[in-house]
């Protein structure tokens, strides 16, 4: 998480500062994107007031259901943790590779079992959560999402 509105005062990327940001998808659902401190940020996002909060407004929510992991490797612990609150998590794991491995897009990591709505987040969540949305993609389908397909972001230097 950004300390204090970090964004607000520098104006840019969060480099090398693990966030997370939220979007919705053409159903309604919710999804956590882990930065990993240099992927892509949609510039819709960072000029959201409040953005950087998201992380912990969520870990805030109460538990709603069980989830499953999709990681090969790594402790999945704090992807659960998020998508037991219902929202699909997907994480910059490109930060973990060489190179010529890069996906190149954030990956499912980990998904709810049963997937909440934005209109089931309190306002402040479901407000960040409408800020981007992927109207062309379902979360429960899309494995890997890249959102410089759809929208202007900014990203770290080492991405």
């Amino acid at each position: 998480m950004v300390p204090g509105g970090l964004h607000n005062r520098l104006m840019n990327y969060p480099d090398d500062i693990d966030v997370v940001w939220l979007a919705c998808d053409r159903d309604g659902q919710v999804a956590a994107f882990v930065t990993g401190g240099c992927a892509p940020i949609p510039r819709a996002v960072l000029e959201t007031p409040g953005w950087d909060e998201a992380e912990s407004s969520c870990i805030g929510l109460t538990e709603l259901c069980d989830a499953q992991s999709l990681l090969r490797n790594g402790d999945p612990g704090s992807f659960l943790s998020i998508a037991r609150r219902g929202l699909h998590v997907y994480d910059w794991q490109d930060v973990h590779r060489v190179r010529s491995d890069e996906s190149h897009a954030y990956e499912l990591v980990a998904k709810p079992d049963a997937p909440c709505h934005f209109e089931d987040l309190p306002e402040p969540l479901a407000r960040l959560a409408l800020t981007f949305r992927f109207d062309a993609s379902a979360f429960a389908q899309s494995p890997a999402i890249d959102p410089r397909t759809v929208a202007p972001c900014e990203q770290g230097r080492l991405c």
